[in-house]
């Protein structure tokens, strides 16, 4: 890719044209991700804070969108239920009507004679297009709790064998 260097007078009309507010409807003004891949399990029944999945952005504008792209890997170690929900600071975003999560993962018989083996295990994806309103550092994470059992993140529920990764990924919009 070529790369063009603008000296002298040029500056100033350069770096306006590429300024926040001068940025088209649906343009990307900036990209935060966070990567985990290691694990993390909880046998919590109330949210917890889910470690490293967390990511902070400072949008330029107030009338900024953030699409949060969430990307998880999920496990239950029994025939309970797992339930995650996004957080705004302390505000749960994104949740289903008349719940407090956007996701709720439970267990499907796996193929056994006895026909008492579940497993649970999946990704869970979740694009949502967030109006902050605000140019403050703003943190978005996502929480989990289990009614009963171990939930875990990026791994299986019977070992460690199989792995996974999860992502946050904030992209802030102009508008």
């Amino acid at each position: 890719m070529a790369l063009t260097k603008v000296t002298g007078a040029g500056i100033g009309t350069v770096t306006n044209q590429f300024a926040d507010a001068n940025m088209s409807a649906g343009s990307v003004i900036q990209t935060i991700q966070t990567f985990k891949n290691d694990v993390f399990s909880t046998t919590s029944t109330s949210y917890v804070d889910v470690t490293g999945m967390s990511a902070t952005i400072t949008p330029t504008s107030t009338s900024s969108k953030i699409l949060i792209q969430l990307r998880t890997s999920q496990a239950m170690s029994s025939s309970d239920k797992m339930y995650t929900t996004l957080l705004r600071g302390s505000t749960a975003i994104a949740v289903a009507n008349g719940k407090d999560y956007f996701s709720h993962m439970y267990p499907s018989r796996q193929g056994s004679t006895d026909g008492v083996s579940y497993i649970a295990h999946g990704s869970t994806h979740l694009d949502f297009l967030d109006s902050p309103s605000t140019t403050s550092s703003t943190t978005y994470k996502i929480q989990m709790k289990v009614n009963a059992g171990t939930g875990y993140l990026n791994r299986s529920r019977d070992n460690d064998e199989f792995r996974g990764v999860s992502s946050i990924t904030l992209m802030e919009i102009a508008v």
